[in-house]
Formats: C-alpha cells, sequence, structure tokens
C-alpha cells in the first residue's frame, strides 16, 4: 500500500483520482462502494524516479483529463478512462507542487512550483503560454 499524497473527484464526483509516489489510481464510487478502475505506476529505474506525483486535479469541464505534477518538475496530463499519460510539460526546474484547470475553459491549466513560477498552459499547445514568478 502506497502512501497517498493527493486526490481529486470528477466532475459529477462519481470518480475519484489517487496519486502517490508510485502510482496514479482512478477508482469509481457508486452507491457507497468504492470500485478500481485503473493504474498507472510509475516504472521503478533513475529517469523516473523523481515522478512522485505531488498533486493532482481533474479537469471539472472535461471527464478525459487529470493533471498531475511531479517532484521533477513534470507537469503531466492523463486520459483517465485508459491509464494514458497523453502529454508530459517539462516546465518547473525544481518540484512542481500545485495543479488546477480552469472551470471556465477546459484547454487552461496553471501549475505552480517550488522554483517561484506560476505557469499557464493552452493544452492545444505544446509549451506554457504563460510564466508568472510568484
Amino acid at each position: 500500500m502506497d502512501a497517498l499524497d493527493a486526490i481529486s473527484l470528477n466532475g459529477n464526483g462519481r470518480h475519484v483520482v489517487g496519486a502517490s509516489r508510485s502510482s496514479i489510481r482512478v477508482y469509481s464510487i457508486i452507491n457507497g462502494s468504492v470500485e478500481a478502475v485503473y493504474e498507472h505506476r510509475y516504472p521503478r529505474n533513475k529517469r523516473f524516479a523523481y515522478y512522485s506525483s505531488g498533486c493532482v486535479s481533474w479537469s471539472p469541464v472535461s471527464d478525459d483529463l487529470i493533471a498531475s505534477t511531479s517532484l521533477n518538475g513534470a507537469v503531466m496530463l492523463w486520459q483517465p478512462q485508459v491509464g494514458l499519460l497523453e502529454r508530459n510539460y517539462r516546465a518547473h526546474s525544481v518540484a512542481a507542487t500545485a495543479i488546477n484547470f480552469s472551470r471556465h475553459d477546459k484547454n487552461i491549466l496553471v501549475s505552480g512550483g517550488k522554483d517561484g513560477s506560476v505557469l499557464a498552459y493552452d493544452l492545444r499547445q505544446k509549451h506554457p503560454i504563460a510564466n508568472y514568478k510568484y
């Protein structure tokens, strides 16, 4: 069993995503019971040693997107239906610690990190669209 670092509910409250040091897991919450939907485990090697999730967010307007942060500064986008890593932004120079989707536009995401930066993303773009210093 892994220690849980972060959780987020989907828009209708029927699924929850949990993030830990070694995995991202999605559970279905139906009539008071919890049922595993999928699990994505990070590979156990030095290349992925710092992918531990510090924060996770489920898009409130699009059930097909989850974002998570990592100790190596990456911001990752997931497809919850299949557990597929869709995109990996190498954005922060140190640990990315906060993430949140826009409630008004399914393509806008923001992240924060220990480097003092707040990055804004348009998910249709390959790189952050704005960088603010906190």
